[in-house]
């Protein structure tokens, strides 16, 4: 190929990439990737593909080849991801540990090993050593930004806060990385004045940003302050009627407000509904396919499940889209949710507002399980990449329960509110329920109870012809 025709090809596989049609991009990069000497930019992105589609075995060999072509750090990064989601944690760990050594400040790689370990560990200090030995020789603004997200995450917000300050000086003045992280780590101290200050300064580093106007709005809300917060979001929503951060927020601010349009997002009754699927194909009762499906989900949360920054604490969370999955049971779950979640798009479209727009064909994004051990929860979040989401329940401890334990709850503020806002509609957990509701909505659980863990699975649907996220 001449290398305007691999330009075009690699600028085409990219754009579909990165909407999320890993598939066209696979299809269209199998040809030209077959020979000895195709060009390595190609093979990285068919590479790309095999991964996003789950095709870890073909993604493998792919990178293996990669390296051999031409070692780099992102060809070690990627490699990593692709073994880490085979569960070859101590590969992984190498590969990520090889991408630093080629290039000492690679954010990407430093991010991926502190999480790794950590999920491996639970220990901090040996979860972010790699990354503390870098940052000693030049604490460049995305290194600090991986280590302040890390130490948020685990719980060391002063920590971060005060190394998000120390390397403020240095931070180049369009550069809002720095103040984004100073921003999170205040939230996390409950200190919004400073992070709202924080916000108008990464604001003021790039204006223009959606995620950086969302922030300033969230500070905002944080601070008490929903008036300009407000306004910031219908300034949003008027560009893009379904950013769901955006949506999350506006009702927040609603709420806080005594704003009736409150219960125009949260209409529990229209909004949040429950469903109990049918028994797929192949199984005699929906007891019998529960039971297989927990076992198939019990192998695929091991110790190495282990997560930071996510919604749920005193659990684990599985590594793999499940919507990509060639497991039998996994896919026969995704076909019996099909018929619950067509009916509700179909209720969705008729009432009009932000989410008529799924009425028509969608898909299912992403998918995943949790299991919160007894005692575990989620703490109020939102999903900005779905239209719907969604709770499966798979199975529950046994045994009499205590009031709303591990019940799934809406509306509570994610940060603590002037008013003492608290959750506003709760649904109870029931083996083979399936509750749906739009992906804006705050929503959480209770502690669970019992003596078990608690299994579920999750999954975002978008419309089909929305590839961005």
């Amino acid at each position: 190929m001449h290398a305007a025709e691999v330009a075009d090809l690699a600028r085409r596989a990219e754009r579909l990439l990165d909407a999320g049609d890993a598939e066209r991009a696979a299809e269209m990069l199998q040809e030209p990737t077959r020979s000895e000497d195709c060009p390595v930019e190609l093979l990285g992105l068919r590479t790309r593909a095999c991964y996003e589609l789950d095709r870890l075995d073909e993604a493998e060999a792919l990178g293996r080849t990669l390296l051999r072509r031409q070692e780099g750090p992102a060809a070690w990064h990627g490699l990593g991801l692709t073994l880490q989601l085979q569960r070859r944690y101590a590969e992984a760990e190498e590969a990520f540990r090889a991408a630093i050594r080629h290039e000492p400040h690679y954010a990407l790689a430093h991010e991926a090993l502190s999480d790794l370990v950590w999920m491996r560990t639970g220990d901090l200090a040996s979860a972010v050593g790699e990354l503390d030995r870098a940052l000693r020789r030049e604490p460049r603004p995305a290194l600090v930004a991986v280590m302040v997200r890390h130490l948020v995450r685990a719980g060391a917000a002063p920590q971060a806060y005060q190394l998000a300050l120390r390397a403020l000086p240095h931070a180049r003045p369009d550069d809002p990385t720095l103040h984004v992280s100073a921003a999170r780590a205040a939230q996390r101290l409950d200190d919004p004045r400073r992070a709202v200050a924080h916000a108008r300064e990464a604001c003021a580093a790039a204006p223009g940003r959606r995620a950086l106007r969302e922030l300033l709005a969230e500070t905002l809300l944080q601070a008490d302050d929903p008036a300009p917060a407000l306004d910031i979001l219908a300034e949003l929503l008027a560009t893009d009627p379904g950013d769901q951060s955006a949506l999350a927020l506006q009702a927040l601010g609603w709420r806080m407000t005594d704003d009736p349009r409150y219960r125009e997002l949260h209409d529990y009754q229209r909004m949040v509904r429950s469903y109990t699927i049918d028994p797929p194909a192949g199984w005699p009762d929906l007891a019998a396919f529960l039971s297989d499906l927990a076992g198939v989900l019990h192998r695929l949360h091991d110790t190495g499940s282990r997560t930071l920054g996510q919604s749920h604490q005193g659990g684990s969370k599985t590594w793999r889209n499940l919507a990509r999955s060639h497991d039998p049971v996994v896919k026969a779950l995704l076909a019996a949710i099909r018929g619950p979640v067509g009916d509700y798009c179909a209720a969705l479209a008729s009432g009009g507002g932000p989410l008529a727009r799924v009425g028509g064909d969608w898909r299912v994004k992403s998918a995943w399980s949790v299991r919160l051990a007894p005692g575990g929860w989620h703490s109020s979040h939102y999903h900005p990449d779905g239209w719907i989401s969604s709770a499966f329940y798979v199975e529950l401890p046994e045994g009499p329960a205590s009031a709303r334990e591990g019940w799934l709850k809406f509306g509570e503020p994610p940060f603590a509110t002037a008013a003492g806002l608290q959750a506003d509609h709760f649904v109870e957990p029931k083996p083979g329920r399936l509750v749906l509701f739009p992906s804006y909505m705050l929503h959480g659980t209770t502690p669970s109870g019992g003596e078990r863990p608690r299994l579920a699975v999750a999954f975002d649907v978008v419309p089909a012809d929305q590839r961005t996220s």
